[in-house]
This record gives C-alpha cells, sequence and structure tokens, in this order.
C-alpha cells in the first residue's frame, strides 16, 4: 500500500525558509521519527489553460491532421519521445516516460513544445505556429 506525502510550500527571505500553512507541517513532522528526507526547489508556475489548449488544438491537432492519428495516440507518442527521465533502478539506468501535466509552464513550452515544433517541421514538413 503506497502512503501519500504531503507536499509543503514556503518562501525564502535573506537564507531563512518560512512554511507556509506551519501548524499543518508540524503536524505531518509530529507523524514522524527517525531519518529524514529533505528536499527544497524553486517553485515553478504549473502550465497555464491556454497554455494547455494550444498544444492540444495546434501542436497535437495538426500532427493528428497530418498523420491520421487520433489526438490521444499522437500525445501519447509525443510523451515517449519528448517527456522522458532517466531513473537508477538497481544501478541501471532506465527511462521512464512522464506525464506532461509535472510539467511548469516553462518546462510544458520551452522544453516540451519546442522540440515538438522543430521535429514536427523537420521530419512532418509542418510548420507549427508559435502561439499568440
Amino acid at each position: 500500500m503506497s502512503r501519500v506525502i504531503p507536499l509543503f510550500w514556503g518562501a525564502v527571505m535573506d537564507g531563512k525558509l518560512t512554511v507556509h500553512n506551519r501548524p499543518e507541517f508540524d503536524k505531518y513532522l509530529g507523524t514522524l521519527k527517525g531519518e529524514v528526507e529533505i528536499s527544497v526547489r524553486r517553485y515553478r508556475k504549473t502550465r497555464t489553460i491556454p497554455q494547455n489548449r494550444y498544444y492540444w488544438k495546434v501542436i497535437v491537432g495538426m500532427i493528428s491532421e497530418d498523420t491520421g492519428q487520433d489526438v490521444d495516440t499522437v500525445h501519447s507518442w509525443l510523451k515517449t519521445k519528448f517527456n522522458k527521465q532517466q531513473i537508477m533502478i538497481k544501478r541501471t539506468l532506465q527511462e521512464v516516460v512522464m506525464s506532461t501535466t509535472t510539467l511548469d509552464s516553462y518546462g510544458f513550452s520551452e522544453e516540451y513544445w519546442e522540440p515538438i515544433r522543430q521535429w514536427a517541421n523537420e521530419f512532418l514538413g509542418l510548420v507549427i505556429p508559435e502561439p499568440e
């Protein structure tokens, strides 16, 4: 049985971390004992509705129309080709296809769309317009 690990946010000012919703954070800490893992990363804004609309209507839509494949198949294939992450399993590097929902707004547009647009131009001859 997997256990859901809560995610907390905060802000860093002058090198000091302030945790938002501190009472809930402290309550969660009270459920733990022993060694813990702490991970801190810069928060990035999640992708926007206009970004999502552009991806599905323009990028996936144009590739779907050009290839004759349905949009869900195109999306699945694009994730397989352009949204992989390498992980280590028993000292062996493996590739995992990631969900696009995990991409922040920058990653979705600059790290995911752009290679797709370039690939579509090079291999399909499609000129996918930039979002307006």
